[in-house]
């Protein structure tokens, strides 16, 4: 009988590049806002436009860092579990205390998550409403709407979490 995680690579990361580029994008204009916030810190005889520019200086700042934190947002997944990085936090699950998947329409978009012991993680995050606020609603597997990504992504993660327990 084969190995069934033999054909699997040993680790695959899943990213949602719309997303990564929407974060550079973002970096840089808020990395440039802030400059020009500062230069008005610096150059106005104000000293109320000196402290409103600080403000936003600090504020402009704030979001460009989170931004550039932002672009390590991704999945790894391997054959033991499922690591998701986000802007500031780590989550990870192991696949032989996961007892099912779902897939879940929220804000900010669309969500694999791995449920274990009653409690849900997110796998996989793909920042995505298609421009339209989403209804929360949870599916066994994603539907016809949501975008390509999940698709691909839902069936890697099922595989990998399949192929886990029947390992």
């Amino acid at each position: 009988m084969a190995d069934p995680i033999a054909d699997l690579p040993e680790r695959m990361t899943l990213r949602y590049w719309p997303w990564l580029v929407m974060c550079l994008a973002g970096a840089v204009a808020f990395g440039l806002l802030t400059w020009v916030a500062m230069f008005a810190v610096l150059n106005s005889p104000s000293a109320v436009v000196q402290v409103l520019a600080a403000l936003l200086t600090v504020g402009l700042a704030v979001l460009a860092v989170y931004t550039v934190l932002s672009l390590r947002t991704r999945s790894v997944v391997d054959r033991t579990g499922s690591v998701a990085h986000g802007a500031t936090s780590r989550d990870r699950v192991v696949w032989r205390d996961v007892d099912r998947l779902d897939v879940i329409h929220f804000l900010p978009g669309w969500a694999i998550r791995a449920w274990a012991n009653g409690t849900a993680t997110v796998v996989y995050l793909c920042h995505d409403t298609h421009g339209r606020r989403p209804r929360s609603s949870t599916h066994q597997e994603p539907p016809p709407e949501a975008p390509r990504s999940v698709h691909t992504g839902f069936v890697a993660v099922n595989r990998y979490w399949r192929s886990a327990r029947e390992g």
